[in-house]
């Protein structure tokens, strides 16, 4: 493989990885308060679960 194309590809990779993150984040954020409503218990103990 190209060094360049590798390089390249290692870059993507990274970019990918760091933005993953933040996106699991505000994903579990968002729907925090939908599953502590579905067992009908608090966030506060919903979150100490996940």
């Amino acid at each position: 493989m190209d060094d360049y194309r590798l390089r390249y590809l290692v870059l993507a990779t990274v970019m990918i990885g760091s933005i993953m993150g933040p996106i699991d984040a505000s994903i579990v954020n968002t729907i925090l308060p939908v599953i502590a409503h579905s067992f009908r218990t608090t966030i506060s103990i919903v979150h100490g679960f996940l």
